[in-house]
This record gives structure tokens, sequence and C-alpha cells, in this order.
């Protein structure tokens, strides 16, 4: 039986991950905030070719197909965020429209620690602090709750979030 939720650390090649570091904490990011009755979120986003580039290999497609046990092949979306202090997302589920089978969630924050706040909470149960050059990977299909909590330190939270897309239903969206 295969997991729905998997943590990979030391991800990339060290060298490698310092020089997408070093990138994305230079980026301009766009502020959104979205507050509504089902979730609030405040926080900068931006994409970067090269991001996408690095995630859309087949060496990973094939990594998170083996380990959570689906089928994808292809970025549905993504996005860079940077996070500041008193932000955080409150607790929801990844929507499955246009069948996004697979959440991932790879972190770029240096000496990070639990007092930082930030920390990606799954149904209340599961605590995973977003050190730098983790990997988490989740399954949507578990309808997995989850939340980012608050950002307690003055230091910036980056994360490259993605969904990917089932090659079931590929074909027709």
């Amino acid at each position: 039986m295969h997991n729905s939720l998997i943590i990979i650390d030391d991800f990339f090649p060290v060298d490698q991950a310092i020089k997408l570091f070093d990138t994305v904490k230079t980026l301009d990011y766009t502020h959104i905030k979205i507050d509504t009755a089902q979730v609030f979120y405040e926080f900068g986003y931006t994409t970067l070719q090269e991001v996408e580039d690095l995630f859309s290999t087949e060496e990973f497609f094939n990594l998170v197909n083996l380990k959570l046990d689906t089928s994808t092949s292809s970025i549905y979306e993504y996005h860079i965020s940077k996070m500041t202090t008193n932000n955080y997302i409150s607790m929801y589920n990844d929507k499955n429209d246009n069948d996004q089978a697979v959440t991932f969630l790879y972190y770029l924050n240096d000496e990070w620690n639990f007092n930082d706040g930030g920390a990606l909470e799954i149904t209340n149960s599961i605590s995973i602090l977003p050190k730098f050059n983790r990997l988490v990977l989740f399954n949507n299909h578990n309808k997995f709750l989850h939340e980012v909590t608050r950002i307690n330190s003055s230091k910036a939270r980056y994360t490259i979030t993605g969904w990917l897309q089932s090659d079931r239903n590929k074909d027709n969206n």
C-alpha cells in the first residue's frame, strides 16, 4: 500500500537548492489576499520558468507516481510564494477540479524552526516544518485538510507550490 503523504528531505543536490534559493529571494512578488468564509490567505506570489522546468521532468513525475500510486505527467498550476510576519493560511483542502491529483510543496527556508511559525499543519495532527530543500507530496483525493500557521518570525517563508494533473482526464480539460 502506498502512502498519501510523503516528505523527502534534501530533495535537490545542495548546490542546486542554494542556487534556486538565491534566485527565489530576488524575485518580485505580487501581493494577494483572500478572505472568505471558507479560507484566508495573504502572501506574495510569482512564477519562474526555471522553477517550472525543475518540476516538469520525467524523473519528478516518476517519483510522484511511484510514491503516491498515481498517474501524473504534467503540472496543472504552480506558484512561488513569499510569506512574511503574521501571514498564514487557514484550514482548507485543495480542490480536485480538473483532476488535480497531487499537491507538491517545496521549501526554501534557511534555518527555520517551529518558533518561526509557518508550519504546514495537516488535519490538526501532523505538523511539517518548512525547512530548506524539503519536498512534501500529498494525494488530493484524500482531501487532506491543511493550513499554514501564522508566521511569527521576521524571516520570509519561501515555498514552491504546485498541483499535478492526473493523466486520466488530462485530455478532457
